[in-house]
């Protein structure tokens, strides 16, 4: 319909693509239980929401990134 093919490996990538996404996310939710918490409520929900719009290799890099700085905020703490 859209014009594309859809191959094997395309659809490989975007399975690993698709997983990437949802471990950032599973990462960020398990720093939440630190107490005190590295990152509130409200922050964490519009991550969850910008995960559904962003691109998906731009948004698990940054999801990452912030889950190492808030990784080294737990550590200080």
């Amino acid at each position: 319909m859209t014009g594309r093919k859809i191959t094997s490996e395309k659809l490989r990538e975007g399975i690993e693509i698709a997983n990437d996404k949802r471990r950032a996310l599973q990462r960020l939710s398990a720093l939440r239980k630190a107490t005190p918490s590295p990152i509130s409520g409200l922050d964490a929900l519009l991550v969850n929401q910008i995960a559904f719009y962003d691109d998906p290799l731009r948004f698990n890099k940054s999801v990452n990134d912030l889950s190492d700085e808030l990784e080294d905020r737990v550590k200080n703490l």
